[in-house]
């Protein structure tokens, strides 16, 4: 039997201003700890609740060798996350693929079809050098896996990007548009020569993801000679995608028309460096239906990030910044459909680990005071990226992280705002 805990958060005006940059009233809410999804070391995850109110987690994690590779599992629960079952998970046997990663779900809910995106590293059939861990002896494609009996099973469909020869697929992300189409987009990297500047790739399938039948490069000249991470992928409105990528000294926000094909229409810069040396992810959400976009920013593989939020209340036009924290990571943002943002992320903190939440009711213009959802103290952490922040049907919110008090697990936790 899965024990819950509940904690009232409340956090002192000193902690405040010790740790955070702002001091306004503390967040109000309750969280409740469900429980472990799983029994292994994660390094970052993914989550959604179907159509049909399963909820479905994807986690990339450690393989039980516990060498650099890493493996994808697939967790099912159809009890609101009390019990989970384990579907499937993404390991060779063949020894030619070194290590699955990065997964991300999306669901195509007009037709009950689930999406499933992550990277195959594997060795070039070439044999050279396939027994050491290093990139520029390794290639890396996007592979898109599909569901059609809500989560029960898995089929290859296709790859939208097969590296050749070292054009290194990486941080897929999927979206689907009003037309039930499928989108990937994904940042390209020369493996031979990691200093040098990167590619961003956007793919379209109409067909479930079995062919691409349009593909989208941004030219090189349009943010020449610099090494770029990607960030996300909304469908803004019928005929065009927003989406963010970085380099060491912006974000830059853009948005693609894909009516009749598709094409760059709107790129806007915003200055926010993280020390230029070092290259930020930058994920960007939306509130359906308005003009309220928001951005946030921090440093991948890291547990004490800046993370940053920009916001935007004309379609991205432009935008307001601020810091929501000195440290964190696997920061997450929800927006609510009152127009209430909640920001959750991990930290290391005095020797225990802390799960943090901050609330906005005005849109980002400012945020509510730390709060310490969870707190124990610190075992483990894994470099990961992300985690998963989600609404059910009913909606609910639920909390995906990495325990780093308890080996990284998986675990869930419900947020009530009061």
């Amino acid at each position: 039997m899965l024990q819950t805990q509940v904690s009232r958060i409340g956090i002192f005006i000193l902690g405040c201003q010790l740790f955070f940059l702002a001091c306004n009233a503390p967040t109000e809410a309750t969280f409740e700890l469900t429980g472990p999804v799983n029994n292994r070391v994660v390094k970052e995850l993914d989550a959604l609740q179907t159509s049909a109110g399963t909820l479905l987690l994807a986690s990339m994690e450690r393989s039980r060798n516990y060498l650099p590779e890493n493996e994808v599992s697939i967790y099912r629960s159809t009890d609101e996350g009390i019990s989970w079952d384990t579907i499937l998970t993404f390991q060779d046997s063949s020894m030619q693929i070194r290590q699955y990663a990065d997964p991300r779900l999306v669901e195509d809910r007009a037709n009950g079809r689930i999406y499933l995106v992550l990277m195959l590293v594997r060795f070039s059939n070439d044999g050279r050098n396939n027994n050491r861990y290093r990139r520029d002896y390794y290639l890396g494609d996007i592979a898109v896996f599909r569901s059609d009996d809500d989560g029960r099973s898995w089929q290859y469909q296709s790859s939208p990007h097969v590296d050749p020869i070292g054009a290194y697929g990486d941080l897929p992300f999927p979206a689907i548009d009003g037309d039930g189409c499928l989108w990937v987009f994904h940042s390209r990297i020369d493996t031979r020569r990691l200093i040098a500047p990167s590619g961003i790739s956007v793919h379209r399938s109409c067909d479930g993801g079995q062919s691409w039948e349009q593909s989208y490069e941004f030219p090189d000249t349009t943010i020449a000679q610099s090494r770029k991470n990607l960030g996300s992928l909304i469908v803004k409105n019928e005929n065009t995608l927003a989406g963010t990528f970085t380099d060491q000294h912006r974000l830059y926000y853009f948005e693609l028309t894909f009516h009749p094909d598709i094409h760059l229409s709107y790129l806007q810069a915003i200055p926010m460096t993280f020390g230029e040396s070092k290259i930020p992810i930058a994920y960007l959400y939306h509130r359906k239906g308005t003009g309220q976009i928001g951005i946030l920013s921090y440093l991948p593989h890291q547990y004490n990030s800046p993370i940053r939020y920009a916001h935007s209340t004309d379609g991205g036009r432009s935008w307001s910044k601020q810091q929501i924290s000195n440290r964190g990571a696997y920061p997450n943002i929800l927006i609510r459909e009152n127009g209430q943002m909640l920001v959750t992320f991990n930290r290391l903190h005095n020797g225990n680990f802390q799960l943090i939440a901050r609330s906005s009711k005005n849109g980002g213009e400012d945020f509510d005071g730390p709060a310490v959802l969870y707190e124990r103290p610190f075992e483990t952490t894994e470099n990961g990226e992300y985690q998963a922040l989600i609404t059910d049907d009913d909606g609910n919110i639920n909390l995906f992280f990495c325990d780093w008090s308890d080996r990284s697990r998986a675990k869930l936790g419900r947020i009530v705002m009061e």
